[in-house]
């Protein structure tokens, strides 16, 4: 019994006739549950590999034999093993199986095929499993690039996109909060894109390969009167070509102006101030260097510049009084010491570039002021926006700065719309968030040149084609508003 024989005194993994059993043949009647077969089938070899493991499948019982044209009974006419990726089960190594294929020909009609395995293969490729696919599309989700799908499932790039080109994206409906916005695509189709989102939900509804109106009016003519009416609320930049979507489709709707390009539009009025000063000849080279390269500066906050400040002299006077600790030295002699000399605050930094120029103190006084209603407006104080608004705008007219006149200009004709996205707490945030995702994918896919092979990688990513793996419906999707 011991020295690994059995009862019979034969040792394991040798015949009855002592001869030593082949590889891979011991325990077959378990490999077909572990790598996940359906019933109906069975191994017959097993043999792994380094980088991808083999099996040996062939159809338990008789096969269907029936003509698929006339319904006769065929006659078999050969036999051959297909190469089918199947899901890894050992180590994450890929796993192939060699399926045993049937021949038949019909003797009535003359027709010839092959057995068929629908509870195996995939109706995409002959050659995946449909858990395969399943895997594929799950990593698409997860924003994978094609290239690792196939390194990871076996599948060339080509049976991979066609997994992407088979996938169910065309989902389009209506959300409650519509966002809509400009990302860059290059693709045949143009540089530029317009994506669809639902801001409720988080996720991409359309993409349509440009801006022009003939485009975006076919898309939005497949809906009719009443899904449009469940739009409640529209959020989008303040383009007038977005907010001409909005009052040609969906005039009922709330125009929400996303609050970030307020923000951008009073730092780039700020930034004009600041070229046109750096312009200027009277003011010292060394100066207008300075200024240059201090942009970060001038459109930092108050609180910021303060905390910055503070964090900075505290860290200064622990690493100066370490040193000094150690060393014996006196303050001056610190300063000789690299990273160790004192420099000027930003605060006071910023005060000595602001006195080159009143327009440009000014300009920049303005644009923190408008900051200020907007963070006001933000934690809930949005009713008494209008009047700050007006008191703000009137400043700016008086300042004799001129892109500050024609900032309140642009403020002034989008009030309405700015005060909606306080007053309601809709932003286009999803909108930009998800063109970010949208660049992580474009990248690592080193670019998609096809739009159509863009926008369905992007709509499987990151649209509605997660929720199939939960089986949900359109309807239940949308829902009622």
């Amino acid at each position: 019994m011991g020295n690994g024989t059995t009862a019979k005194g034969r040792k394991s993994g040798t015949t009855a006739k002592g001869k030593k059993r082949p590889e891979g043949r011991r325990n077959l009647s378990t490999l077909r549950e572990a790598a996940g077969l359906p019933e109906g089938y069975r191994v017959t070899r097993y043999q792994p590999g380094e980088g991808c493991d083999r099996m040996w499948v062939e159809k338990v019982g008789e096969p269907d034999r029936a003509c698929p044209r006339c319904g006769a009974k065929g006659h078999p006419n050969g036999h051959y093993r297909r190469r089918v990726w199947h899901v890894p089960f050992r180590g994450g190594a890929q796993l192939c199986l060699l399926l045993d294929q049937a021949r038949l020909r019909c003797p009535v009609c003359g027709r010839c095929w092959s057995d068929g395995h629908e509870g195996l293969v995939s109706e995409i490729s002959r050659h995946m499993t449909g858990a395969v696919v399943e895997g594929i599309k799950l990593d698409l989700m997860a924003r994978r690039s094609v290239k690792g799908c196939s390194q990871t499932w076996g599948p060339s790039r080509h049976l991979v996109n066609k997994v992407v080109e088979a996938a169910f994206v065309d989902w389009q409906y209506m959300p409650a909060t519509l966002c809509i916005d400009e990302l860059k695509a290059d693709t045949d189709a143009g540089k530029m894109a317009i994506g669809i989102y639902d801001g409720d939900a988080g996720n991409i509804i359309e993409l349509l390969p440009d801006m022009r109106r003939q485009t975006v009016d076919w898309f939005f003519d497949g809906f009719s009167a009443e899904e449009r009416a469940r739009v409640r609320y529209f959020c989008c930049d303040m383009s007038a070509e977005m907010i001409a979507v909005q009052r040609r489709w969906f005039p009922h709707a709330k125009l929400c102006l996303d609050r970030f390009h307020v923000t951008k539009l009073a730092n780039e009025a700020l930034r004009d101030v600041r070229r046109r000063v750096e312009a200027d000849e009277a003011v010292p080279a060394e100066l207008r260097r300075e200024l240059k390269g201090s942009w970060k500066l001038l459109a930092m906050g108050r609180e910021k510049l303060r905390a910055a400040d503070d964090r900075y002299a505290m860290d200064m006077a622990e690493k100066r009084a370490r040193l000094q600790l150690a060393l014996d030295l006196a303050d001056k002699e610190l300063d000789s010491f690299p990273g160790m000399r004192v420099h000027e605050s930003g605060a006071s930094r910023l005060g000595r570039l602001l006195s080159l120029s009143d327009e440009l103190r000014v300009a920049h006084a303005l644009c923190h002021d408008l900051n200020a209603i907007q963070r006001a407006g933000s934690s809930g104080w949005w009713d008494g926006m209008p009047k700050e608004l007006e008191r703000w705008r009137s400043f700016c007219r008086q300042s004799g700065v001129p892109e500050m006149a024609r900032l309140q200009r642009t403020v002034r004709r989008n009030e309405e719309g700015i005060l909606n996205s306080y007053r309601y707490g809709k932003t286009n945030a999803v909108a930009e968030g998800i063109n970010n995702s949208i660049k992580l994918t474009k990248r690592k896919g080193y670019g998609i040149r096809r739009f159509e092979a863009f926008r369905r990688r992007v709509l499987l990513a990151l649209g509605l084609g997660r929720v199939e793996v939960l089986r949900l419906s359109i309807r239940d999707v949308s829902g009622e508003v």
